[in-house]
């Protein structure tokens, strides 16, 4: 009997040498016997062939009965994911949309899908959404989305560490955007080779597009310009261990962004910060109200998960046992999302190890690790096996030591005081 096994793997191909919509397959590589995979890279690359085919045929020129029953065919194939899998709703979504058959649907519905595809970490499959997209934005002359693809895949590339292929796209996106007068789209890209640049240790090349972002902003007066470069600098003084400067520009960039859904980001780095520096009631309260106020799955998970564990970085063993029972009763919206999925079991199993429960932490951990590795989330991986350490401790009768947090100066108490004092409602600025 043959050994498939011992076979040596193929190469992904490059995406001009294959048949259309291939690349759509690309997250299997390495990963073909995961069953599960399989099934959403088939549905995805199922469900992308009919924009495809527009593509490569002309809008007009593919039949419209032929194309519906392409689309009701892969409609039909949805039944092979659970109900409640969030990623048989977003590709329903997707189909509906693309029905329409006009070049802003088109674009706008495989943009969203691969942002969707993102999310849940499976880069090679978003890319080529992405692709598609900027394909049909150049052939029926959308601007503002080809730019948009653009940054996309320097995102998506980036978090796949494919440096220069993102470099190259998000130079292409700054350089598009400027010619078009797109500030805002000027500004993201800018911002998402700032990113690039400093997850590749190039700080002071990173600082300084951020800068420069930020005078534009300024020069403009346009708020979300400026909020933009506000809030990577605030992750990058974050990263750097200056809490204080982090909760001064994260503080101001909140109060200047107008759509609330964008502030949540913002709320998620300020918790970290006040977490960091021990003022536990302004964290909670930058998590309960993204909690409040988001509608998005992805972020209300992430939100569950760190208002959880900041009780019992605080010693609240109480509050964090049943917020974390109270995520442990919705299992159901998160089960299917596998970086959602991963985040919360780290994030929990770091919570039950500080306040003492080993045995919850232990099975945590071990499905936060399981996901990881199979899906190569390399810093979820690194920060599981390092609460592994405090695991085994624990095991062992020694409780992990109190977090030494930085003594918080009058900046941050004040910037504490104000966040605690504004509610959902009252974050969001006029008019939004």
């Amino acid at each position: 009997m043959a050994r498939y096994d011992r076979i040596a793997p193929l190469p992904m191909p490059e995406r001009g040498k294959t048949f259309r919509a291939w690349s759509a397959l690309g997250d299997l590589e390495g990963r073909e016997r995961d069953a599960e995979l399989a099934r959403r890279a088939r549905l995805r690359f199922l469900a992308l062939r009919p924009v495809h085919r527009l593509l490569h045929h002309g809008i007009d020129r593919v039949p419209v009965e032929s194309y519906e029953r392409q689309i009701e065919g892969v409609r039909e194939e949805l039944g092979h994911l659970s109900a409640r899998d969030p990623e048989r709703a977003h590709l329903a979504a997707f189909l509906h949309r693309i029905r329409e058959r006009t070049p802003t649907a088109l674009v706008s519905a495989t943009i969203e899908m691969g942002e969707a595809i993102e999310a849940a970490g499976h880069y090679r499959a978003a890319e080529e959404y992405y692709l598609t997209a900027l394909e049909l934005a150049e052939m029926c002359g959308l601007g503002q989305d080809q730019t948009t693809a653009l940054r996309l895949l320097g995102r998506v590339l980036r978090k796949a560490a494919r440096w220069e292929e993102a470099e190259r796209y998000y130079r292409e996106a700054i350089r598009r955007s400027e010619e078009m007068g797109q500030r805002q789209q000027w500004a993201r890209a800018m911002d998402g080779l700032a990113i690039a640049y400093w997850y590749q240790g190039a700080y002071p090349k990173a600082r300084s597009m951020l800068e420069e972002v930020l005078k534009r902003g300024r020069e403009w007066r346009d708020d979300f310009v400026v909020a933009t470069a506000l809030n990577s600098l605030c992750v990058a003084a974050l990263t750097a261990g200056d809490l204080e400067q982090a909760l001064e520009y994260g503080w101001t960039a909140a109060r200047m962004v107008k759509e609330g859904e964008a502030q949540n980001p913002i709320l998620g780095n300020l918790g970290r910060a006040f977490a960091q520096l021990g003022l536990y009631a302004a964290a909670e309260h930058c998590y309960a109200l993204i909690l409040a106020r988001s509608t998005d799955l992805v972020t209300r998970n992430q939100a569950s998960a760190d208002y959880a564990l900041v009780a019992a970085e605080a010693g609240n063993a109480k509050a964090f046992r049943e917020r974390r029972a109270a995520l442990m009763a919705t299992e159901d919206q998160w089960r299917y999302e596998p970086w959602s999925c991963t985040y919360i079991h780290l994030h929990i199993g770091r919570g039950c190890v500080l306040i003492g429960d080993v045995d919850d932490a232990r099975e945590h951990l071990r499905k936060a690790i399981k996901l990881a590795e199979k899906h190569r989330y390399n810093e979820q991986l690194i920060r599981a096996e390092e609460t592994l350490g405090l695991l085994e401790a624990a095991a062992e009768g020694i409780r992990p030591a109190p977090a030494v947090v930085d003594r918080p100066g009058a900046v941050a108490v004040r910037i504490a005081s104000e966040v605690e004092a504004y509610s959902a409602e009252a974050l969001a600025p006029a008019g939004s």
